[in-house]
């Protein structure tokens, strides 16, 4: 029941099955990027000298979903006005 839904919303009309593959692809590159930014992150924190874990644990994930918001807002914006053109 999502899939179309999905697919009305984020995908191109017209695209081929190749164009799935590299969605796919593209998709978990960017999950573990994310991951490795929060990881980054939080080391980059620990190294300056913030010893209570959880202070820099919970830095790390205000910053991942600071960006995470920011990168939906984008791709829902891209998806509507996308089409526009």
């Amino acid at each position: 029941r999502i899939r179309p839904f999905l697919q009305a919303w984020f995908v191109p009309e017209g695209v081929t099955q190749s164009y799935y593959q590299y969605i796919r692809w593209r998709i978990t590159q960017r999950f573990i990027n994310a991951n490795v930014h929060v990881l980054g992150t939080q080391s980059l924190l620990m190294g300056l000298g913030l010893k209570n874990k959880a202070l820099g644990l919970g830095a790390a994930l205000n910053w991942v979903m600071k960006d995470a918001l920011g990168k939906l807002v984008r791709l829902i914006w891209a998806s509507k006005m996308g089409r526009k053109f």
